[in-house]
């Protein structure tokens, strides 16, 4: 629907139980691979997030081998992504969250001055 390589992520439940994580039927984020970006999409909520395939690898690379949190902010589509590592007794899974975004005017004022031309 729009790009190669497509997956579904079912989202996760917001309240975990106690040792297990819950999938809910509150839809997924479908991930794409477009004209050199990974697009994460939450389309239930009408939101996207785009990151530059470079990013994207190297964000993968480090949550393999380091479990944590991951941020990426898309000013295009004010929006961001958050990836955490979950690990525990089960195994290791991640979580995804892609929300709105609103960006201040001292952001928006740098963030113009920075474009190249």
């Amino acid at each position: 629907m729009g790009g190669e390589r497509e997956t579904l992520v079912e989202k996760e439940k917001s309240e975990a139980k106690v040792g297990k994580r819950e999938k809910a039927n509150i839809g997924s984020y479908r991930i794409h691979e477009s004209k050199g970006e990974i697009h994460v999409h939450d389309d239930a909520n009408k939101l996207k997030v785009a990151v530059p395939i470079f990013a994207w690898w190297k964000m993968w690379d480090k949550l393999r081998n380091e479990p944590g949190t991951w941020t990426w902010v898309d000013p295009h589509f004010k929006t961001k992504l958050v990836i955490e590592t979950v690990l525990d007794e089960a195994g290791i899974d991640v979580t995804l969250n892609v929300s709105t975004l609103a960006f201040g005017d001292a952001w928006e004022k740098i963030n113009t001055f920075s474009k190249k031309k």
